[in-house]
């Protein structure tokens, strides 16, 4: 299997790809209608167009990709959207506070997540919300090893490891999964049926005079349901997060300090 790092519409991953993709982005819709949102590791920007149309008042854009935010800007540009050039574990170019964070397809690839979740804290609004999501490493590391078979991945986390890991940032987390429906499931194995595949053998052997093709699926959003159920079976998780911890922190020899709330945007106390 050849991974990319990212999908773009002139590759032919797109067309694998892209319906699993916007399922998980009309997903996170359901949450930014009316909305200030910052849509961090947006690629080349299909997730925001699915955003801002679902709603958003205004949506800021962050990948640290040059390449991909030149076709975002050719693609997907809309007046209520800004695309900015920024690394998202340090988000030092956006400013809050946002009502809505996504973070989908990113989690994954960062160097160090804990980082990243503490900006999500400073920049998201008191009363907002986080939405991210991962590969769900039960389904997708092989036996025995930590290490992702996607080279472009940090690490991917089991259902009870992303629950954690979050948990650390926030009181309330929703964790659901993204699973192939059971119709899309029964197609592929049809598919795969090494009758129907025969076919292909025949057609070489008559030097293409057979009209045959071995049938490939390109899944849609409609291939996909989100459950809370058999999270160990998914094989994408997906977290709502909302109120974040306070965090304490140590000055001198006085311990648990609470910071200023000037310091911090949309918030009474320090989220950071």
């Amino acid at each position: 299997m050849a991974y990319v790092e990212r999908i773009e519409p002139d590759q032919e991953e797109w067309k694998q790809w892209i319906g699993i993709h916007l399922h998980r982005y009309r997903f996170a819709s359901q949450f930014v209608a009316g909305k200030r949102v910052l849509d961090a590791g947006c690629g080349v920007g299909y997730g925001t167009r699915v955003l801002i149309e679902a709603g958003a008042s205004e949506i800021v854009a962050a990948d640290v990709s040059e390449a991909a935010l030149m076709s975002a800007e050719r693609l997907f540009s809309h007046p209520r959207v800004r695309f900015v050039r920024d690394n998202c574990e340090t988000l030092q170019a956006v400013s809050g506070p946002f009502d809505a964070i996504v973070a989908l397809e990113s989690l994954e690839h960062f160097q160090d997540v804990p980082a990243f979740l503490k900006q999500v804290r400073r920049l998201l609004a008191r009363n907002g919300v986080f939405i991210c999501s991962t590969p769900n490493g039960l389904a997708t590391l092989p036996n025995g090893t930590k290490r992702p078979l996607n080279p472009f991945h940090v690490r991917e986390y089991s259902p009870k490891e992303f629950y954690e890991l979050l948990n650390r940032h926030f009181e309330n987390i929703a964790v659901t999964g993204q699973h192939e429906t059971s119709a899309y499931v029964l197609a592929t194995r049809i598919s795969m049926n090494p009758l129907i595949r025969l076919g292909w053998l025949a057609q070489r052997l008559h030097g293409g005079r057979i009209p045959w093709r071995v049938p490939h699926l390109s899944a849609t959003e409609g291939d996909y349901v989100m459950s809370e159920a058999n999270l160990e079976k998914a094989g994408v998780l997906l977290a709502v997060c909302r109120e974040p911890k306070l965090i304490t922190c140590q000055r001198g020899p006085a311990a648990n300090q609470v910071e200023q709330a000037a310091d911090l945007p949309g918030t009474s106390v320090s989220h950071v």
